[in-house]
């Protein structure tokens, strides 16, 4: 018995002795770091572009990168198509004939088939009433309209425009306006241009009195809304009273009015009007197919940007959210280019007009970027129009 007392004594000394040598239990590694990189922050908004100084050789804008837009997230759209492809269609007011998008629509219908685009053209100050009044009747027949600030004024503040999270489908922080209830797709410059051949080049407009030379009279043409002016004023060379005494100066030039400036911008080409107050864009392509036009050096002129925006009560709501996000981002950039849309970039961007203005060097403009700049656009071309008594002809 004593024997076995000892060896049990033993075996527990032993026993201890190895637990005591034993190596430590290692304590669980901690989960590696996640390699997949947050993502990247909404770019800041910009100020908008700045007009060239006069004494430039470049006449390059302070801002001149185009906004470039984000790649489009898939995952977003995927969710919004789905809904789309079961309306069929969106119906979309661009202001000038769909042939004009070929590129950017066939892209879009690429993209997403399934979803039809039905395009039709309105001037963008005749939106708005026909939105308001079909509204009212309860049957708004558009889903995505196109225009400038003073289009979206009386829209929005009606309610009648529908916010859209543009961010979360890839669209520029830059060139999201309005609350996120449109989205900038380009620059419309104004200006004045003439006929080169028929107008001497002592007879070119230097300033705004010199639209009144006797030799333009019955040959001056401009759009029926009373575009032309906006620069003048809001870029300070001008007050009001100023310009509405020289309105009923230049009333007696018997003004040509008609809806649209690219009718204007022929009749200047062929001779038949030897000035016209427009836009400039249609005037590049002409210009670049070498019909006979030049950039009188007056100013400043207005530029205007200009928005697409999803409708309230439209007839496809889940087709006009995809077609106006997608809109924005860089998969329609290409389309948007062809139709010589996009943010005024003189002389450095891919725009048919940005290279015109490589010879127009001393274009000086004013840039709308605020509602209430909108709304001043909208009270001088009232004035314009209500003095000068402009209807279409």
């Amino acid at each position: 018995m004593k024997k076995l007392k000892i060896v049990l004594g033993c075996l527990l000394v032993v026993s201890f002795l190895l637990a005591a040598c034993a190596p430590a239990a290692t304590a669980p590694a901690a989960p590696a770091a996640s390699s997949e990189k947050a993502a990247p922050a909404a770019p800041v908004k910009s100020e908008p572009v700045a007009a060239p100084a006069k004494s430039e050789p470049a006449a390059a804008p302070a801002k001149s990168a185009a906004p470039a837009a984000a790649p489009a997230k898939a995952g977003n759209f995927d969710a919004l198509y789905e809904a789309a492809k079961k309306e069929g269609e969106v119906v979309w007011h661009s202001a000038v004939g769909p042939e004009v998008f070929t590129d950017l629509l066939n892209t879009f219908q690429k993209r997403f088939p399934g979803v039809k685009v039905t395009s039709y053209s309105l001037t963008a100050p005749q939106l708005p009433p026909r939105i308001i009044t079909e509204q009212q009747a309860g049957r708004v027949s558009t889903d995505v309209g196109t225009g400038g600030m003073s289009t979206s004024v009386p829209l929005l503040e009606r309610d009648l425009l529908v916010p859209v999270d543009y961010a979360s489908f890839g669209v520029d922080q830059k060139r999201i306006v309005l609350d996120s209830k449109a989205v900038i797709a380009r620059d419309m410059p104004f200006g004045v241009i003439y006929n080169t051949q028929q107008v001497a080049a002592a007879d070119v407009p230097q300033k705004w009195e010199d639209l009144l030379n006797p030799k333009f009279t019955g040959r001056i043409g401009m759009q029926t809304m009373g575009t032309g002016f906006e620069g003048v004023v809001e870029g300070k060379v001008w007050d009001v009273a100023k310009l509405t005494a020289f309105l009923k100066q230049f009333k007696s030039q018997k003004i040509m009015a008609t809806d649209r400036t690219e009718n204007i911008i022929q009749k200047v080409a062929s001779g038949e009007l030897l000035i016209g107050l427009v836009v400039l864009t249609v005037v590049a392509e002409e210009k670049a197919k070498g019909a006979p036009l030049g950039l009188a050096p007056l100013g400043p002129e207005l530029v205007q940007p200009q928005e697409v925006f999803v409708i309230k009560g439209g007839p496809h709501p889940n087709a006009g959210k995809l077609f106006a996000a997608w809109l924005g981002t860089a998969e329609a950039t290409p389309g948007w280019t062809a139709a010589n849309w996009g943010p005024l970039n003189p002389c450095t961007g891919p725009l048919v007009i940005d290279k015109f203005f490589c010879e127009y060097k001393d274009y000086k403009y004013v840039h709308e970027d605020t509602l209430e700049q909108s709304k001043q656009t909208t009270d001088i071309r009232k004035i314009v129009a209500d003095t000068l008594g402009l209807t279409a002809q």
